[in-house]
């Protein structure tokens, strides 16, 4: 990552405020308006100098931004949040440069931070002191404390058995929950392929697998079909890859530990009428949710924000639906679809892409959360077909074509 001139500059900001944006523990002394404005204006700044548009983009842009101001309304935001709010808009659209480059330093820098704190989690794992604190949660959602090592935080849980041991082992990382890694290494190893030959990847790949996230698991899963079908690879490329996966199932079903946190968790409930690892709403919310389908309060928020607060032990398009609407996430899910559908000429990406849209929003509330928004646009990018954009080639000459 080597810093030659003023765009270099400008491209490693990008990938620090990103990182910043996904709020690190070192961060989660900021409230969360301070972080807006210490983290995400600048971004959008910087968004906003390096956006690329013509005819259609203008009626994407358009589309996008009607959708973040219904967005806004919906969730009561004020003058600042919705100036917040509107200002992301420029992140789809940010120059085919600017979006690799940006990418390139976001993704060196996160894999720096996650192969530190995959170190720091290998030590505790096998015995080996590290000092450490505790720190308060990131919100009041969280009822529990923190222990905070260097780039690692594990959850101090309450309570005891081997389930509240096992459940303390998954990777967080530097976040406050395992299910940020496992998301985010699974759109960023979507975005590159699951290129393996750079090395950053590889730390990406076992921090989501230390994650212990089923949707990382399942979105691992659904690529290793398609690279054991693929047509490029060699059989004896596929045969190697399908015997260490067999040898890997057999061991984690043997396994207490992974038994306990991945198959178990795969295993339908019939009461639930779900998998039994499906943890994103409790009961109190499926029957809320369910008593307002197909009324006002459904399509479009809730009226009563702060009855929101009673659910905040759940996560997912249930919650995203009572703070947005159905309208608004719909809506949400149309852009980014048609975008990808202009740009992407295959029908496998595209497929993946939805996959990754509704994979995201089922289990992550945060719609307009940037580093969602950047990494989807990023997809889009990287698998724009007409444009033939690859990070090998910003790698090797750090130049690409803005037409």
């Amino acid at each position: 990552m080597r810093i030659k001139n003023s765009n270099d500059i400008t491209y490693f900001i990008g990938g620090i405020l990103l990182l910043l944006t996904l709020r690190p523990f070192f961060t989660w002394s900021l409230s969360g308006s301070y972080a807006q404005i210490v983290f995400l204006f600048p971004l959008a700044i910087l968004f906003w100098r390096n956006y690329r548009m013509n005819r259609l983009n203008v009626l994407y842009l358009f589309f996008f931004v009607f959708t973040l101001l219904l967005a806004s309304i919906s969730q009561n935001r004020n003058l600042i949040g919705f100036f917040f709010m509107i200002i992301l808009a420029a992140v789809p659209f940010g120059s085919k440069r600017f979006m690799v480059n940006v990418f390139d330093r976001y993704k060196t820098l996160y894999s720096i931070i996650i192969g530190i704190s995959i170190l720091v989690w290998l030590l505790l794992f096998f015995g080996i002191p590290v000092p450490g604190k505790i720190i308060a949660p990131l919100n009041a959602v969280k009822t529990y404390n923190y222990i905070a090592y260097p780039f690692l935080v594990i959850p101090n849980y309450l309570g005891a058995g081997l389930d509240v041991y096992f459940q303390s082992l998954r990777f967080c990382g530097p976040f406050d929950e395992p299910g940020v890694v496992g998301t985010i290494a699974g759109l960023m190893l979507y975005i590159d392929n699951f290129n393996l030959k750079d090395k950053r990847n590889i730390f990406i790949l076992i921090s989501g697998l230390l994650s212990l996230s089923l949707f990382f698991y399942i979105l691992s899963a659904i690529f290793l079909v398609y690279f054991l079908f693929s047509r490029n690879v060699k059989v004896v490329y596929k045969f190697f890859i399908s015997s260490l996966m067999a040898l890997l199932i057999v061991f984690s079903m043997q396994n207490t530990m992974t038994r306990l946190l991945i198959w178990d968790r795969l295993e339908y409930d019939k009461t639930q009428g779900m998998i039994s690892g499906d943890n994103r709403a409790d009961s109190s919310l499926k029957s809320y949710f369910n008593s307002i389908q197909g009324t006002s309060q459904y399509w479009w928020g809730v009226d009563n924000k702060r009855q929101l607060a009673n659910f905040s032990d759940s996560a997912g398009y249930r919650n995203a639906i009572l703070s947005n609407g159905a309208v608004v996430c719909i809506m949400y899910l149309l852009f980014f679809v048609l975008y990808a559908l202009n740009r992407i000429k295959s029908i496998w990406y595209i497929l993946i892409f939805i996959t990754l849209l509704l994979a995201t929003l089922y289990q992550r509330p945060g719609l307009f959360s940037v580093n969602y928004i950047f990494l989807f646009s990023m997809y889009i990018v990287m698998h724009d077909k007409r444009e033939n954009i690859k990070l090998m080639e910003v790698n090797n000459n750090g130049k690409v074509n803005n037409s």
